[in-house]
């Protein structure tokens, strides 16, 4: 399954069909959507691999996982089966966001998938990638079980700039639509390391799965004031 993924499908079958693509930022999300997709009917597929970005950024030759052959072979297979067989109303698109530090490569490299998304009738939706702590939360918290908010990092050090935001801004991408939970995450500038007991980052970058859960209302809502989810029976381009 390395280069095509097996039939990560929850929801009923019959549903509208949606789909959550991209690398283990995305994937981190999948245990709150697929409580929405059952709340909502939709049939939600998973299309996610680990170092994998949306953006189709070429290999360079390098050792960067992202820049190996089967990351680019994923992707085409994704938006193949999209294209093909799932023919979505919806994808859900979520990737690190600091793969390469030129904003005009990462640019050119998002609008290029986007628009091949786009470009298949689906609405999309872009989840801003999440806060990076730059260390591992766990190993902080066991060092300092007696205080917690000394985990705690700053919001202004640790988002990274978004070039989908910027892309949509200027008009150089249409159709899509944003969801930027930051301010929950980090809420008053500071981004904390627990939340009502409950371990936010499970490593240095990805939500823990427990915290992820938690969130399931308020990515709901966020969705939801998108105004493009599709409603029990639509169809791609209905």
């Amino acid at each position: 399954f390395g280069l095509t993924g097996p039939p990560c499908r929850f929801g009923p079958v019959d549903g509208p069909s949606v789909v959550l693509f991209g690398d283990s930022h995305a994937q981190q999300w999948q245990s709150p959507l697929i409580r929405i997709a059952r709340q909502r009917g939709w049939s939600l597929t998973v299309l996610t691999k680990a170092g994998c970005p949306v953006a189709a950024l070429a290999s360079d030759g390098s050792d960067a996982r992202f820049a190996r052959p089967d990351c680019a072979e994923w992707r085409a297979r994704s938006l193949a089966r999209m294209a093909d067989e799932l023919r979505p109303s919806l994808v859900i698109v979520a990737s690190r966001e600091n793969y390469v530090d030129d904003l005009a490569q990462q640019k050119a490299a998002w609008a290029e998938s986007l628009r091949t998304l786009v470009a298949m009738g689906a609405a999309v939706v872009h989840l801003r990638d999440t806060p990076f702590p730059g260390r591992l939360i766990p190993a902080c918290i066991s060092g300092s079980i007696d205080d917690w908010d000394a985990c705690a990092f700053s919001r202004g050090d640790s988002v990274p700039t978004d070039p989908v935001d910027a892309l949509v801004v200027e008009g150089s991408v249409t159709g899509v639509e944003q969801v930027d939970l930051t301010e929950t995450l980090c809420p008053d500038g500071r981004c904390p390391a627990v939340v009502d007991g409950v371990l936010v980052y499970r490593d240095e970058s990805h939500l823990s799965d427990t915290y992820a859960r938690t969130l399931t209302p308020v990515l709901g809502r966020a969705l939801a004031a998108t105004g493009v989810l599709p409603a029990a029976g639509a169809t791609a381009g209905s």
